[in-house]
């Protein structure tokens, strides 16, 4: 038995008992949720986080257009490349949460990238996404340590995976010496639009809530739940763009500061989000660019 197989095993395992937990929430809470109904300001705050989501993305395609540009992968234009991005995000609400990894390889190689290059983007893209969301997770829900026990150990964890995303070009080239070394400081632009994706996306679930509330929530953990919630999604092998995992984490982390029924509905509405927002960005990353 492979670790492979293994590894998806374990995926699909998890995402069946997270879509169990949710399911039973659900059913738990259907007389509170039968009652609740949708109010004006909810639905522009979902307008409001769907349009976040897609230009988030673009947070996303810069760095990987950046780590392209680091690597040597310089002939093909930031335009054709955004447009490859925004088709193979699709991919990844297909079974097994790799389509769109595999379907931005083969486009970008097909128009000229290397497969080295592609190669080592991507590790530094998942690298630099699980770094990133270790940080703001361990900034954000480290203020509401109280409600979140669980999650002591992410101060610890943070600098390992920080240094991971900073030493792995260079142990790279120590094994493989075809492997460019990349300057610290050009991976620092890269890190930071990873960073500004989970605030941009966190802000869209911080704002649904305010709409539900009536207020701006006066908690810290919004933006660091979605981060964690959505990296996790994004590692797990087998499930198709997070589901389940993403909802169940966002249910257990936001529980203690909004309520069961809340945050159930907050992780529901904001699977339509995300889906949404990914549908967005592709339909802007094919307008036509204004002629320079």
């Amino acid at each position: 038995m492979s670790a492979k197989w293994l590894a998806k095993l374990f995926g699909g395992l998890l995402v069946l008992a997270s879509l169990y937990f949710i399911g039973d929430q659900l059913w738990a809470s259907r007389a509170s949720l039968a009652q609740w109904r949708p109010t004006a300001a909810t639905g522009m705050a979902l307008v409001f986080a769907t349009v976040a989501y897609a230009l988030a993305n673009y947070c996303l395609s810069g760095a990987w257009i950046l780590l392209l540009r680091m690597l040597g992968e310089s002939t093909i234009g930031a335009g054709q490349l955004t447009r490859i991005f925004g088709k193979s995000q699709i991919g990844k609400y297909a079974p097994g949460n790799v389509l769109h990894l595999a379907a931005r390889h083969v486009m970008a190689k097909s128009t000229g990238c290397g497969h080295q290059g592609l190669v080592i983007a991507a590790l530094l893209e998942n690298t630099g996404l699980v770094a990133a969301a270790s940080l703001i997770s361990a900034l954000t829900l480290g203020m509401a340590a109280r409600s979140i026990q669980a999650l002591h150990w992410l101060p610890w964890f943070t600098p390992a995976i920080l240094a991971a995303y900073v030493l792995f070009p260079r142990l790279l080239h120590h094994f493989k010496r075809s492997c460019p070394v990349v300057e610290v400081r050009r991976m620092l632009a890269p890190f930071l639009l990873y960073l500004l994706f989970f605030l941009v996306a966190g802000a869209g679930l911080l704002v649904i809530a305010a709409s539900e509330v009536g207020r701006m929530p006066d908690s810290p953990i919004w933006i660091g739940a979605f981060a964690i919630a959505w990296v996790a999604g994004f590692l797990t092998p087998g499930s198709p763009s997070g589901i389940g995992i993403r909802e169940a984490i966002l249910v257990l982390l936001l529980a203690p500061v909004a309520g069961q029924e809340s945050a159930l509905l907050l992780a529901l509405a904001y699977r339509v989000v995300t889906v949404l927002g990914d549908v967005l960005f592709l339909f802007l990353s094919h307008l036509p660019r204004p002629a320079r």
